[in-house]
């Protein structure tokens, strides 16, 4: 067949083999090389900023309960105005994944970024219960403190007019049951007044270890306080004294009342800060298998990617040496069918 074609044929068909075959196996490669392309681009553009959301989701997150945590124990603002500074930063994150969703089209991260910001969400507001309980346990431990000085202040009157009067009797000499009477009246006196101090000491301890158990224990304490109250009363004559007995008794009510109302909302406090953990971990799971997924398919991609390169570079090898082999035999075949005429 070459040896009925013309000289500029056989040359020509010699080119266009070539041209053909250089021109499949270029092909191949950019075929080969446009999936890892591709690959990079999905990596750019969707894996690693979905990744790098979620990581941020998940890093604030966790600042965000570490400040409330704080917070509910120490009761201290600076900690709540962080916590308040991280929870932004996790909306401002969770921002950033739905845009990140919507643009890319990622359902799963769409999804995912809408359960964490309804978790965000009620955190927010057990944040703001929080807040209020903690203002109650203030206004609770002030009464405490008002009360508790008013008690000590009727106390001490009674107990002073108590003992001015034992030493005009022992001037006088009024006689051994009027000395005993007053005697039995300033040990009472002094009884109520160990009692509102041991009460008081119970409730600092209480909450400087965080045993709210031990309120619970002092509590019968009030009514020895009322009994020894009451039989004060029995053996008080003058109007002066029982008007101090009855603040006294008044003002240890009222202490007792906003000691109940303290381990009450401390109680819940404690209950809420478990809720509040609960949530976060809805949030950080939301972000943790977001981080999965974008992590497993950015795994998968670069596994796609060597193997496109390894399979690209088999091709160009395969085909470099078939084209060479075959640009030689056609070489040889066109250069004798030309020479040897």
């Amino acid at each position: 067949m070459l040896k009925n074609m013309k000289l500029g044929t056989k040359i020509t068909a010699g080119f266009a083999l070539m041209i053909i075959m250089a021109v499949s196996l270029g092909t191949l490669a950019i075929v080969k090389m446009a999936g890892v392309t591709t690959g990079a681009t999905q990596l750019a553009q969707e894996s690693v900023p979905m990744v790098k959301g979620a990581n941020e989701v998940e890093r604030q997150s966790l600042l965000t309960m570490y400040e409330m945590r704080a917070y509910g124990l120490s009761e201290e603002a600076t900690y709540l105005k962080n916590g308040n500074e991280r929870l932004k930063q996790v909306d401002d994150a969770l921002k950033v994944c739905q845009d990140l969703a919507a643009k890319e089209g990622i359902s799963e991260l769409a999804a995912a970024a809408t359960k964490a910001q309804q978790a965000v969400d009620e955190y927010k507001k057990l944040i703001a219960q929080t807040t209020d309980m903690i203002g109650q346990m203030d206004k609770f431990r002030a009464g405490m403190d008002e009360s508790a000085g008013a008690y000590m202040k009727e106390c001490y009157t009674y107990l002073d007019s108590q003992n001015e009067k034992l030493k005009e009797e022992v001037t006088a000499n009024a006689g051994a049951e009027a000395i005993s009477d007053r005697h039995m009246k300033i040990t009472l006196g002094n009884d109520i007044i160990d009692l509102g101090n041991e009460c008081r000491i119970t409730n600092f301890k209480a909450q400087a270890l965080r045993e709210p158990e031990l309120i619970d224990k002092v509590l019968p304490k009030f009514d020895s306080i009322d009994a020894k109250v009451e039989q004060l009363r029995k053996a008080t004559k003058q109007q002066a004294n029982l008007d101090q007995l009855a603040r006294c008794q008044e003002a240890g009510q009222t202490y007792k009342k906003n000691m109940l109302g303290l381990v009450q909302t401390w109680r819940q406090l404690n209950d809420l800060a478990k809720v509040r953990a609960q949530v976060a971990e809805r949030v950080l799971e939301e972000a943790k298998s977001t981080t999965v997924r974008g992590i497993d398919e950015t795994d998968q991609v670069a596994q796609d990617a060597v193997s496109s390169l390894n399979a690209a570079t088999q091709v160009m090898v395969v085909g470099l040496t078939v084209v060479l082999v075959l640009g030689v035999v056609m070489a040889i075949v066109i250069t004798r069918s030309i020479v040897k005429p």
